[in-house]
């Protein structure tokens, strides 16, 4: 039996099997990936790589020594009483310990044409993108998030006059409340990016054109969709999720012996928090990943660390810090290096967003860690 069997090739996933091995986790390791490049990073595909400044991202900067990594691998299904895993070829897989890590899949609207239509997740899947982005000449995004902004930015940076179309009334004003979605969208108005909002997608008709559900249709000569993700599910196993989230506790077990899982597909117990959190960013998924390949070693070690994450749109950067699950309040205040907005709920700091003010992130961190009031 192979001693550790992960499956997943993004941060989660590698950092789960390093981890393991570092952690002198007995048996051989594999680690399984759908992908058919080896594990690289995916954050520049939507910046460097969308904008042309890279022709690949960086790969993934981890030492895989002594782990099996299977590539064009992907898993449709787990016996976790037979502690074996199924692959698309009918191969079966056994295991001593398991690690999944599979991730979500991009959102698609209804009557999306893929070799059409894009979305952006995967090196093979920006490298379709990329070659229609230089010939292109107009672009629509449908989706504000800071997948879709950050691609907004990027195609807009190769000359191509770009609409993002949100049914929202701001950029992301859900998420970051209404003085940080002004200053999105500020900067995506700086970068030539025309931006339609309170324009809800009712669908994707014929190669590229974008249907409202007003009736009006859109037509550009590349469309992309950033809706999201959806989380990949229990791959059949049987294990406990919830909205398509595989369910862990904070030491990243569902429960089941030998079966951890980390990444954008779990809902995690948070030791700080109290209470079960959905990450969808890189460095969350590496901290996760690298608490379930410890523990599969036989480690004991809880997920305590903040959820954060990086973004640059344009030549601006942006820093979040926080639980992300909702607030009631946002205050935010600027000066000439940058600004930040502080996020409360009942009173309680559970967020910060900063953009050039690093300080702030460092304290908003132990703020919220500390469950001490939002700063005034």
């Amino acid at each position: 039996m192979t001693g550790l069997v992960v499956v997943g090739s993004g941060p989660a996933g590698v950092a789960a099997a390093t981890a393991y091995r570092d952690a002198g986790g007995p048996g051989p390791i594999a680690l399984l990936s759908a992908d058919g490049a080896a594990p690289y990073e995916r954050p520049p595909l939507s910046k460097e790589v969308l904008a042309g400044t890279a022709a690949d991202p960086t790969p993934i900067d981890a030492d895989l020594t002594g782990i099996d990594v299977r590539l064009d691998t992907t898993v449709t299904g787990i016996d976790t009483t037979a502690r074996q895993l199924t692959t698309a070829d009918g191969a079966t897989v056994p295991y001593d310990r398991l690690v999944i890590c599979a991730g979500a899949r991009p959102i698609r609207l209804p009557g999306q044409d893929d070799s059409q239509v894009h979305v952006l997740r995967s090196l093979a899947l920006a490298r379709s993108l990329v070659a229609d982005a230089e010939q292109a000449r107009t672009a629509i995004v449908v989706g504000s998030g800071f997948i879709g902004c950050e691609a907004a930015v990027s195609l807009a940076s190769r000359g191509t006059e770009v609409t993002m179309v949100t049914r929202s009334s701001q950029p992301q004003l859900d998420r970051v409340g209404r003085f940080a979605a002004d200053k999105l969208a500020g900067w995506l108005a700086e970068a030539g990016v025309t931006v339609r909002t309170e324009a809800a997608v009712a669908e994707v008709r014929g190669p590229r054109t974008v249907v409202l559900e007003s009736g009006e249709a859109l037509e550009a000569d590349v469309v992309l969709v950033a809706l999201g993700i959806e989380p990949s599910g229990d791959l059949g196993s049987g294990l406990p999720t919830e909205q398509g989230r595989l369910l862990v506790d904070d030491h990243l077990s569902t429960g089941v012996d030998g079966v951890w899982a980390a990444g954008d597909g779990v809902l995690a117990e948070h030791a700080v928090a109290g209470r079960r959190i959905a990450t969808e960013h890189w460095d969350d998924a590496t901290t996760q990943g690298t608490i379930a390949g410890q523990n599969a070693a036989g480690q004991d070690r809880a997920w305590q660390e903040i959820p954060s994450f990086w973004s640059d749109l344009g030549d601006h950067p942006l820093q979040w810090a926080g639980w992300g699950d909702g607030f009631d309040t946002d205050h935010g205040s600027e000066d000439d290096q940058g600004w930040t907005v502080w996020y409360g709920k009942d009173g309680v700091c559970v967020g910060v967003l900063t953009s050039n003010h690093y300080d702030d992130d460092d304290r908003g961190k132990q703020l919220i860690a500390d469950h001490r009031p939002v700063p005034h």
